[in-house]
């Protein structure tokens, strides 16, 4: 049985997600080569050490949260009918979007709400992982 090919626009969001990890993987090993190059000048120079111990304590944490948080981004997406449903939680943005509009991007709720074009009823609930209600229905 062969896939059904995504639209465009579904597919824009799956390649922004591989982008930003690919990112993530990026800054994290440029940050490495900069501990190690800090460690390697502070083991020549005995006054760097009072510089590149807080530099690279407090920067190990920020680059840890932001890799971390990057690398939690994920896409969600139903069909239902002819209309693609996504659910992107990304970098700081959270958002529902239906046939590439986005529909409800209020933060970070438990519950965001629109509809499709043929006026059904749609909510993604994020309680317990992504939960798609279409209408009447739940899947």
């Amino acid at each position: 049985m062969k896939s059904q090919r995504l639209p465009k626009w579904v597919a824009r969001y799956q390649d922004k997600i591989t982008r930003l990890k690919w990112k993530m993987a990026f800054m994290l090993l440029c940050w490495i080569f900069v501990g190690i190059l800090l460690l390697i000048l502070s083991l020549y120079h005995q006054d760097f050490h009072k510089i590149s111990l807080p530099v690279g304590g407090i920067g190990s944490i920020i680059v840890l949260i932001i890799f971390f948080t990057g690398m939690a981004t994920k896409m969600r997406y139903r069909q239902h009918d002819a209309y693609y449903i996504v659910f992107y939680v990304g970098f700081f943005q959270n958002a529902l979007i239906i046939e590439d509009v986005i529909q409800d991007n209020t933060g970070f709720e438990s519950s965001y709400f629109g509809k499709l074009p043929d006026g059904t009823k749609v909510t993604v609930c994020c309680k317990e992982g992504i939960q798609f209600n279409i209408g009447d229905s739940q899947n």
